[in-house]
């Protein structure tokens, strides 16, 4: 299990501008396929967009205020107890945690794939979308699977709107699993 970082759009936004702020950033942006769940938490017409410039997005600052609090995102008993809320089945939960295990033993990655985005550069990629007047929000939702080209069926826990004025890094720093977090103008 690995986590990503997906963006969330109206349907009004200009998609392309956007892109182009997220490369300048640094990051990816594609659109996505949005199953059932994920889409009965959207207003209609709003899309999906993958952000994650390498394999995954895990270590990332974003909701990073809860790891000292929480349990460790990798716990394996309490991925396991997540799994199966989520109706997986005994093989499946075994062989995911036992991949996140095999990934994290594996050496760093190599220079050739992209740092983990900084909170500061977060904080300046959503501030520039915002001003420039191609969206009137931008959706952050951080969510844990397998691939990310395997995206799976999650309902959204809540739906947080933060306006422009109190974006900061320690909101950014505060985010959620599975919550929605729509930056406003």
């Amino acid at each position: 299990m690995c986590l990503f970082i997906s963006a969330v759009l109206p349907g009004n936004a200009d998609a392309d501008a956007v892109a182009a702020i997220f490369r300048a950033h640094g990051r990816f942006f594609s659109p996505r396929r949005a199953d059932s769940a994920i889409v009965a938490s959207f207003a209609p017409g709003e899309r999906l967009f993958g952000t994650t410039p390498g394999h995954c997005d895990c270590g990332t600052p974003l909701g990073s205020a809860h790891d000292a609090s929480s349990p460790p995102r990798d716990d394996p008993e309490i991925e396991a107890a997540r799994l199966r809320r989520k109706g997986w089945g005994e093989a499946k939960i075994a062989r995911a945690i036992e991949q996140r295990a095999e990934a994290k033993s594996r050496p760093p990655r190599p220079r050739a794939e992209p740092e983990v985005t900084s909170l500061r550069v977060w904080r300046e990629l959503i501030e520039a979308v915002l001003a420039s007047r191609a969206t009137p929000s931008l959706g952050l939702v951080l969510h844990g699977m397998d691939h990310p080209n395997d995206f799976e069926d999650f309902p959204v826990s809540g739906r947080e709107r933060i306006a422009r004025k109190r974006l900061s890094e320690t909101v950014l720093a505060s985010m959620r699993d599975d919550t929605l977090y729509d930056f406003v103008r």
